[in-house]
């Protein structure tokens, strides 16, 4: 029986199938989704004319000349769309059954992070593959950056010739591969052309190859097409004996959380950026005693993992210690049974790194050492970070994560680009980024410079806020990220002021708050350096949030004030 041929459809600004001297028509479906989302039959357009998306195709034709295209056009004459066209071209590939996506445009707004991420993830659970192409500045772009998609950058060193490309390991930006860009192309006249030396003109090179994969074998999940990617690319030696890993959990849509520990009760608030189905505390006086209940509820509610795409343990209890085998067993074990697994383990050890053996390549792993790799050296990182930083260290332990969760929110909804950093592995079940706390000589916290450089070279935020837990820190606070970067506000969170080792009233220099656990502070805020707020009450982050609005609006402090 002769095999349809692969389906690819094109998002961009339409294709002209007659530009290019390649067979790139006719062309199964020619769409658009007009500004106000209506899906029509794209008309009165010169199928001769050059356009972005043309250029797209005529690349995918020459790599991939068996495939069929398909062309929906979202962007504009002046090449931009919004969020909204880009979902609902997406959903058209799912629902009907598109099979490959080339898309040489995205996002680098966060508030289209939602929008976007949960449209990929309902188009990986179909099984549509997406390749897209990173932003040219090689930020955080959506979708390029997500987990569930393949991104693309092109080789802007121009080493790599046509039909070359490696697999970046490990990619800050979520990005997989780096390709050539600079394809030679007929036109219909005769005439020879090269495309630019641009992501845009990368992705689709690697749509034609994850085409040809594809052609070759059906039925190819999105972790067996990277696989295959890995094998054709330069570097296959390099990037074959590393695990697969991720910076991020964005893939996660439905969790099951198990919170370990000695009494029963999860140690720290979590606002979890995945939708949890069911959150279960286990009394454990061990973590193998803990891991057999969590296996057996596992196996016994069939409903309850049957329904969840991934598992999440947390260790968050210092005096439930976890060995390398144990966890590397349990892992495997849960990965067998077809789920995602995600296991926080506050008390890791960065030193012994994980050895998983993942039978089931299609289900992803994150675990603490896996991540760290990602935080490498950069290249492209900026010099200096000019933008606000407020840090919280919580000597309690268990408010720090959902403070920075809630403030960003609100930064968010004015319209900052809020960023939250962690030392605390627990910070990527919030969204955070995390940075490892890993003592070494003088240096209690190893939060380098360069490490946030990277993440703000990466995000572009409008303000950092960086957190940290001070339990089992010996030192106050001064010698922690007072060493590493300028900070402008100090959080400080504990239960009472004699908590906090290291901190003497009126000895500061920099803006500090803080606010004392179940302490509901009596007047008006001070005048002076030190502040304090009452954390028990239900309005303290609203409080919080315009006095450091304020704080930042009207002192010479501030390296760039935060107004309109």
């Amino acid at each position: 029986m002769i095999e349809e041929p692969i389906h690819i459809v094109v998002i961009d600004d339409g294709i002209n199938e007659k530009f290019y001297n390649y067979n790139i028509g006719p062309l199964k479906y020619n769409l658009e989704i007009t500004p106000e989302l209506q899906v029509i039959e794209r008309s009165s357009y010169d199928p001769y004319q050059h356009s972005h998306g043309t250029t797209c195709a005529g690349i995918i034709k020459k790599y991939a000349a068996n495939v069929v295209l398909s062309s929906i056009k979202i962007l504009n004459k002046r090449g931009s769309g919004v969020r909204e066209q880009l979902v609902k071209a997406i959903e058209w590939c799912i629902y009907n059954r598109a099979q490959l996506v080339n898309l040489s445009l995205g996002s680098v707004d966060y508030r289209d992070f939602k929008a976007i991420k949960d449209t990929v993830n309902l188009g990986y659970e179909k099984g549509l593959i997406i390749v897209a192409a990173c932003n040219n500045k090689d930020v955080i772009t959506y979708p390029a950056s997500l987990s569930n998609v393949i991104g693309v950058r092109c080789d802007k060193s121009t080493r790599l010739k046509e039909e070359e490309y490696i697999y970046n390991h490990p990619y800050l930006e979520n990005i997989e591969i780096t390709a050539c860009s600079t394809h030679t192309l007929t036109m219909y006249t005769g005439e020879v052309m090269t495309s630019l030396l641009c992501n845009s003109f990368a992705a689709p090179f690697v749509t034609a190859m994850v085409g040809r994969i594809m052609e070759a074998a059906r039925c190819l999940s999105l972790e067996d097409i990277k696989h295959r990617l890995k094998i054709d690319a330069l570097n296959r030696k390099e990037c074959m004996e590393k695990m697969e890993s991720h910076r991020t959990i964005d893939w996660v849509q439905e969790g099951i959380v198990f919170n370990l520990s000695k009494y029963g009760i999860p140690f720290s608030k979590v606002d979890y950026c995945f939708n949890v189905i069911k959150e279960v505390n286990i009394k454990c006086s061990n973590v193998q005693e803990g891991l057999f209940v969590i296996w057996r509820l596992i196996i016994d509610d069939k409903d309850m993992a049957n329904t969840a795409d991934t598992v999440v343990i947390v260790i968050n209890d210092c005096e439930l210690k976890a060995s390398t085998q144990e966890i590397e067993a349990f892992i495997e074990s849960v990965n067998l049974l077809g789920k995602n697994i995600i296991f926080i383990d506050c008390n890791y050890d960065s030193d012994k790194p994980l050895k998983v053996e993942v039978e089931n390549n299609n289900k992803k792993v994150w675990y603490p050492s896996l991540e760290c790799r990602h935080f490498s050296e950069s290249g492209k990182a900026i010099q200096q970070i000019d933008v606000p930083i407020i840090a919280i260290y919580d000597y309690t332990g268990k408010a720090f994560l959902s403070i920075a969760d809630r403030l960003a929110s609100l930064f968010k909804a004015d319209g900052y680009h809020a960023v939250t950093v962690s030392d605390s592995c627990l910070g990527v079940l919030a969204g955070s980024e995390f940075i490892p706390y890993n003592p070494n000589e003088d240096i209690e916290y190893k939060c380098e410079i360069s490490e946030l450089r990277n993440i703000c070279t990466l995000y572009e935020p409008d303000i950092l806020i960086l957190t940290t837990s001070m339990l089992n820190k010996s030192s106050g606070y001064k010698g922690l990220l007072g060493n590493k970067a300028d900070i402008d506000i100090n959080i400080l969170i504990s239960d009472e002021k004699s908590d906090m080792p290291g901190y003497k009233t009126g000895a500061n220099d920099i803006n500090e708050i803080i606010g004392v656990k179940y302490h509901i502070s009596s007047g008006s805020f001070s005048s002076k350096s030190l502040d304090i707020f009452g954390c028990g009450e239900e309005f303290f982050i609203s409080k919080l949030y315009s006095y450091i609005i304020d704080l930042f609006n009207s002192t010479s402090k501030s390296r760039s004030s935060l107004s309109d």
